[in-house]
Formats: C-alpha cells, structure tokens, sequence
C-alpha cells in the first residue's frame, strides 16, 4: 500500500465532469482531501447510447475499464474507475442506475483476490411511459435523460436525477456514494 504521504492517482474512465466530480467527492471521503489526484480519459463503452439491463449497462463499464487500463497505463493510476449508466427493470418499475467498477493499479495490486469490484448505484424510478417515449427514439442514438429533456419534463439531461427527485440527490451525489463504496472495498482508506 502507498505511504499516506504519497499522492494516489485515481484513472477515470470518462471526461463526464459529473462523474469525475463524483469520483472526486468519493476520493475526499474515502482518502482524504489533498492526497489524491483524479484524471480522466475518453473511454467508450461499446455500447448503446443507453444501455438496458444490468448486462448490457455492466458491458460498457467493463469496455470502458478495459480501454483505460490502456491509454493510462503511463500514468501509473493506484485506482482505476470505470462507470456506466443504464435502465434496468425491477418489479415492474424503470431505474436509472449505474455501475461503478474500481480495480487496484498494478503498483498496489494484492494477490488476496481483492484488487477489482462492482457497485451498483442507488436506482431513481423513471415512469414507463416516459422510459417507452425514449424507446421509440431508439436508444442506440438517446439516453432516457435526453428524451425527458426533449419533452421538457428536466433541465439536465445529464442529470435526471436532480429532477426527477425534485432537487434533493443528484447524479453526481448518487456517483459519489457508489464510488465511496467501491473505494472502501478496494481498501483505499487503509
């Protein structure tokens, strides 16, 4: 493990300002404030636009880690972060979830097995009307959050979440609270 006088270097697999913030957030919970530096890289899931179901959702964070543990391999990350969002059905309800999943760079890898985790996301309930209006856009080319945009029904396509819990959690908080957990498991306050 490095020193607590070392600064950790936490690979993002996005240039999305709302998860790099969130990963930010998480790291100066988890970490602690000044003693970390997050980057962020362009990453493609390989995915549809919006991912459906949890498979196809963890596909693209999967492809997404995959690309990073390429382009920031001369960086040498402690932490590698890789995060996709999605709609998932669960009794008859729509969420807009995501996975987070956080790998050990290879300068801090154990051999215990407890180097990589996934972590789910708090879901926000999407109605199906409004989750069937994006379907008809076709989701290899919109998001849900864009057609709700489209319909002016939020402000952020970025962020239904803000909305869609009228104001009281954003996506990026939702972001942050995953990632905290994922760090944790990864024992990045040890």
């Amino acid at each position: 493990m490095p020193s607590k006088k070392d600064v950790l270097v936490v690979a993002v697999a996005s240039l999305s300002p709302t998860k790099l913030e969130g990963v930010r957030d998480a790291c100066s919970s988890v970490i602690g404030e000044g003693t970390f530096v997050v980057k962020g890289w362009p990453c493609e899931s390989k995915v549809n636009d919006q991912p459906v179901g949890h498979e196809e959702t963890l596909e693209g964070a999967r492809n997404r880690m995959h690309a990073l543990r390429q382009v920031s391999k001369d960086s040498a990350p402690h932490y590698l972060v890789a995060i996709e969002n999605g709609i998932v059905m669960l009794a008859n309800v729509w969420y807009d979830i995501a996975w987070v999943l956080i790998e050990r760079g290879a300068r801090i890898a154990l051999e215990d097995g407890t180097n990589a985790f996934s972590v789910p996301t708090t879901g926000v309930p999407i109605p199906t009307k409004l989750v069937q209006f994006a379907e008809r856009s076709g989701f290899d080319r919109a998001t849900v959050g864009q057609s709700l945009r489209s319909q002016g029904i939020i402000v952020d396509a970025s962020d239904p979440h803000f909305s869609m819990t009228k104001g009281c959690v954003s996506r990026r908080q939702i972001l942050a609270q995953a990632t905290s957990v994922a760090l944790g498991l990864v024992g990045a306050s040890e």
